[in-house]
């Protein structure tokens, strides 16, 4: 996929110039699937955030479980 070739670092330098144009997203042209994708990664990252904050419970009863 395109999108692992290409690094862009948000940055004030002004060498960045218009590479950002150069990215090409893959989008399905079904709406449907679209939809789908993204409720798919809606829940991916819900359920990373809520993972996180497990571990931060975690952390709290038991302390910090590596040094």
């Amino acid at each position: 996929m395109q999108t692992f070739n290409k690094v862009l670092i948000e940055t004030t330098l002004p060498n960045i110039g218009d590479r950002w144009l150069n990215l090409k997203l893959p989008i399905h042209e079904d709406e449907n699937k679209r939809a789908t994708i993204t409720k798919q990664v809606k829940n991916v990252i819900r359920s990373k955030w809520h993972a996180l904050n497990l571990l931060e419970e975690l952390k709290l009863e038991y302390g910090e479980l590596a040094t």
